[in-house]
C-alpha cells in the first residue's frame, strides 16, 4: 500500500499494521518509514475488537508498541467493540502524547437501539483531548434487514456531541458499506 501511494496522487497516506508486541517495534516503524512511499504511513491499527481479553491495550507489550508508535510521529487507531471503549479511554490518559482514532465510533448497538453504557463509554474517551473519531461504518452495526438515516442519528449526535465537529471525521467505508 505504501507503493500505491508513492504512484497514486488519489492515496493520500496509509493507515498500516505491525505487531505492537514484537521487541523490535521501534526499528520495524523505522522499516516501515524508510520504504518507498513510506512517508505516506500516518497510523497503525490492530483489530482490538478480535483480542479477547478487553483490557488488550493496557498490556505492557502493547503500551511499549504504542509508545513507539508516538514516538514514530503516528497515529494509533482503535478498531475496537463498545465494552473495549473504557480500556481505549484509559490508553488514551496513559499515553496523552499519541493520538487515538476511533473507528465506527467503536461499533455502537445501532441493531438494537441502546445508547447506553456506549454513550457514556464514548464521552469518556473523547474527553480524552488526544482522541478523535471516525464516523463511517455505523451501518454495519444496523440492522442488516434495513435500517434508515433515523437509526444512526442518535449515534452520530451522540458522537457529535461527545467529539464537537473539529474531532470528527467522515470517509467511505467503501468497499464494505
Amino acid at each position: 500500500f505504501l507503493a500505491l501511494a508513492a504512484c497514486h496522487d488519489l492515496v493520500a497516506g496509509v493507515v498500516g499494521w505491525t505487531d505492537l508486541t514484537r521487541p523490535d517495534i521501534t526499528d520495524e516503524l523505522a522499516r516501515l518509514r524508510a520504504l518507498p512511499g513510506g512517508a505516506y504511513l500516518k497510523g497503525i491499527r490492530h483489530q482490538v475488537q478480535g483480542e479477547p481479553d478487553p483490557e488488550w491495550l493496557l498490556r505492557p507489550d502493547v503500551r511499549r508498541g504504542l509508545t513507539a508508535v508516538a514516538e514514530a510521529g503516528l497515529v494509533y487507531d482503535l478498531v475496537v467493540l463498545p465494552h473495549q471503549l473504557p480500556s481505549c479511554a484509559k490508553a488514551a490518559a496513559d499515553l496523552p502524547e499519541l493520538t487515538f482514532v476511533l473507528d465506527h465510533l467503536g461499533k455502537p448497538p445501532i441493531a438494537s437501539g441502546a445508547l447506553t453504557p456506549w454513550s457514556t463509554d464514548l464521552h469518556a474517551l473523547a474527553a480524552r483531548p488526544n482522541t478523535v473519531a471516525k464516523l463511517p461504518g455505523l451501518a454495519t452495526e444496523a440492522n442488516p434487514a434495513g435500517w434508515t438515516t433515523d437509526d444512526l442519528r442518535p449515534y452520530a449526535e451522540t458522537a457529535l456531541e461527545a467529539f464537537g465537529p473539529d474531532r470528527l471525521m467522515f470517509g467511505s467505508d467503501w468497499p464494505v458499506c
